[in-house]
């Protein structure tokens, strides 16, 4: 079974006898944290980056350019805090 929204994985496993591979500081996210257990993946899985994309048109514009600043500290301040944990 997969899914390509992080936001549902925590329902398809509730209940049922299935395994899942996200990143580790996914399933470290509060919503995960409840009576699914977390362990390293028997294999390498390779990582991947987090990326922002919006539109050359918008680049200057100060609204844009708030909400990626943003966008970046929130989730830079969510990794540092999983990565405490």
């Amino acid at each position: 079974m997969g899914s390509q929204r992080f936001l549902t994985v925590r329902h398809l496993l509730s209940g049922r006898n299935l395994v899942c591979t996200v990143a580790e500081l996914m399933a470290k996210l509060d919503m995960f944290n409840d009576t699914l257990a977390i362990s390293p993946t028997p294999v390498d899985v390779s990582s991947f980056g987090i990326r922002q994309i919006w539109h050359k048109k918008n680049a200057t514009n100060a609204k844009n350019v708030w909400i990626r600043q943003t966008i970046h500290q929130t989730v830079i301040q969510q990794v540092h805090d999983l990565r405490a944990r």
